[in-house]
């Protein structure tokens, strides 16, 4: 089996801006990051993001977002962000399986904001 090169495009509808080509374990990261910076996201929000709620089977016993830096040997597994001087850390190993459940609970919560679809 090879390496899914499924690339998708994020648009900002509150800046009529798009960013394409975007692969899948940066998805989250770009997502969360505008979120966070535009202030679009609450804390009861982003405390969910604190649960493996997608299903991930990498680091499943962390969250899809940490507030606490993980372990050196699984820092290359997160994305930093840093905003307001707070770093996140986003998780960047997403399976074809459990990506489309975050990208829809992102279009269903905060499609006014932010919509991501598969690029052609």
């Amino acid at each position: 089996m090879g390496r899914d090169k499924t690339k998708y495009k994020i648009y900002f509808k509150n800046e009529n801006r798009e960013k394409s080509g975007v692969a899948k374990g940066r998805v989250p990261a770009i997502t969360l990051e505008y979120l966070l910076n535009k202030k679009l996201i609450s804390n009861t929000e982003l405390t969910e993001f604190q649960k493996n709620e997608f299903g991930r089977t990498f680091c499943p016993s962390y969250g899809d977002i940490e507030f606490n830096q993980p372990p050196a040997t699984l820092l290359k597994r997160f994305h930093e962000i840093s905003i307001d001087n707070i770093s996140y850390y986003v998780c960047n190993q997403w399976g074809i399986d459990c990506l489309p459940a975050f990208n829809r609970y992102i279009n269903d919560t905060f499609g006014q904001h932010i919509l991501i679809v598969k690029d052609k």
